[in-house]
């Protein structure tokens, strides 16, 4: 049988007999508040981290690269802390070195770095960046006394964090890959974007070869954008229901995933261990129908290559780190307790962007995110985008500012809701925002709303941008465009479940038009009546 192997740094996570040394730092420190408990274990930055786990991995990976795995898998629900729950790792003497030696090949000098942080220290030794429970108690003074926030000691070393988590998986890669290079590496499990674990989804892209990230706030989508056309992205099914599931698989084709796992546990399995045979169970005969009925249309949706329709969204680390502060402003002193599942259905931030995703699809049309380090090294003029989406963008750096102005005055079009780039990229607030005279002096190109966005807005936008869909849209619908030589493709499926219904497809321009899952040919046409069901889609083939 095909296999994966998982879970072959368990150092990676605190799961299963690790989460007691997690939860004995955590109670101790939010006890105490002291940074004593702030050493994760192991620390990323002590030598002894990559010398006791190389033996392992190593003979691990040799044991099983024979057998000819299909993936590796470093850690399932991997974090620097747990999942991406609020914890101040890594204080400990060895990632506080690391931390002075990376603050200062960032700001060059200690005045610069005085002059972000708005503190006095005298020398590189001294500085430290500040702790959660710091930055807020800085920040409550702040707002009482009338004076701009300041999130810059604690953002530089959440990102500092950040960085150490993907080079230490970078390296885990490649420990793997100098015994086995031809069976890619990646990770499952993986959380929401979030100030918090090492969750900066464009780094984390960069050091893996496969990822099966949880579809929350947006972030398959997001990994979608960043990581190579062929890189696999997987999901779990842990589906029972046949409906369900069917309507799970088909949505995860269209979006280009190209397998799936299927969770079996002691709860829901898809075969009877226990009975003579191996037979499968009703969730097993499940699975079996809806891939007997996905499995021969695949391999043809895999050759299709998705339409591009130039729509980029940014993707902003550091406005992730500066809405979490506003948003656990409301928690008061519990806010160690924001946890993963807590912050997947209450972050305004992640809110604000899946809405402008949602926007863009219930539109007809596909949107591609763009990184804070794409933008800075020149992807918005490269010729791919016409239109940029700015959703809560609160921090940018100056760098992000001249390539978006750039794109503006090459004539890209912005839209923008509110707080845009009114922080530096530290999380200091600023005396105005950096875009403001974009906004002001290019009305035609740069929209600035300052208001929660909507959909006939951008419409409009859209439209005068050349931006249209293959299709008109409808309601509770979703579309897919792709293209093979000569023929497009327009795949569409309901949002939600419901009853089956029948659809009117009103196409902009007339094709000879085939239904590529039941063969009906509908003739030359603009117009098209199909049936739509609760759980699959409808596939049109249209020639021009």
């Amino acid at each position: 049988m095909n296999f994966y192997a998982e879970n072959l740094v368990p150092e990676l996570g605190f799961l299963n007999n690790r989460a007691p040394i997690y939860q004995a730092d955590w109670n101790g420190y939010t006890a105490t508040q002291h940074k004593q408990y702030l050493t994760r274990k192991p620390c990323f930055h002590d030598p002894a981290f990559l010398e006791n786990i190389r033996p392992a991995l190593e003979a691990n990976v040799r044991q099983n690269a024979g057998l000819k795995p299909l993936l590796y898998d470093l850690r399932d629900e991997l974090s620097i802390n747990t999942l991406a729950n609020p914890m101040d790792y890594c204080f400990c003497p060895h990632s506080l070195k690391a931390f002075r030696a990376w603050a200062r090949a960032r700001y060059g000098t200690l005045d610069a770095l005085n002059a972000e942080w708005d503190t006095k220290a005298s020398s590189w030794d001294e500085v430290t960046p500040l702790t959660t429970y710091e930055i807020k108690a800085n920040e409550k003074q702040a707002l009482a006394a009338g004076r701009p926030e300041n999130f810059a000691p604690w953002a530089d070393h959440r990102e500092f964090m950040d960085q150490t988590w993907a080079a230490t998986l970078g390296r885990l890669r490649d420990i793997v890959h100098a015994v086995d290079p031809a069976t890619p590496v990646g990770l499952e499990g993986l959380q929401m974007p979030s100030a918090w674990g090492g969750y900066d989804l464009w780094r984390l892209s960069r050091v893996v070869d496969w990822v099966e990230p949880y579809d929350i706030a947006n972030s398959r989508a997001i990994f979608r954008s960043f990581m190579p056309a062929h890189a696999p992205i997987l999901s779990t099914s842990f589906e029972t229901d046949a409906s369900a599931m069917r309507a799970k698989l088909w949505r995860l084709l269209l979006e280009g995933d190209r397998g799936v796992i299927f969770w079996d546990d002691n709860k829901n399995r898809a075969i009877d261990l226990a009975a003579p045979g191996l037979p499968l169970t009703d969730r097993g005969k499940a699975i079996s129908s809806v891939l007997a009925e996905i499995k021969p249309l695949a391999r043809k949706l895999m050759s299709f290559t998705p339409q591009d329709d130039r729509i980029a969204i940014h993707y902003s680390q550091a406005s992730i780190r500066a809405h979490w502060m506003f948003d656990s402003r409301e928690d008061g002193k519990t806010w160690p307790r924001r946890f993963s599942s807590y912050e997947a259905t209450h972050s305004r931030y992640s809110q604000a962007r899946d809405a402008t995703v949602r926007i863009v699809e219930d539109l007809g049309l596909h949107s591609t995110f763009v990184s804070y380090e794409q933008i800075e090294k020149g992807e918005l003029i490269s010729g791919r985008y016409k239109v940029l989406l700015l959703p809560q963008s609160v921090a940018i750096s100056a760098a992000e500012k001249k390539a978006i102005e750039a794109f503006v005055n090459s004539g890209g079009v912005v839209i923008a809701d509110n707080m845009t780039a009114t922080m530096d990229e530290h999380g200091k607030r600023l005396a105005k925002g950096q875009l403001d005279e974009m906004f002001r002096n290019h009305p035609d190109k740069a929209t600035y709303l300052n208001q929660p966005p909507q959909k006939s807005q951008f419409a409009n936008i859209f439209k005068r941008a050349g931006i249209v869909p293959g299709a008109a849209p409808i309601p509770g619908t979703r579309q897919w465009r792709y293209k093979q030589g000569q023929s497009e493709f327009l795949a569409i499926m309901r949002n939600q479940k419901s009853p089956d219904t029948t659809v009117t497809v009103e196409l902009f321009k007339p094709a000879k038009v085939r239904n590529l899952r039941s063969g009906e040919d509908y003739g030359t046409t603009k117009r098209i009546t199909a049936t739509l069901d609760s759980s699959s889609p409808i596939i049109l083939v249209l020639h021009q």
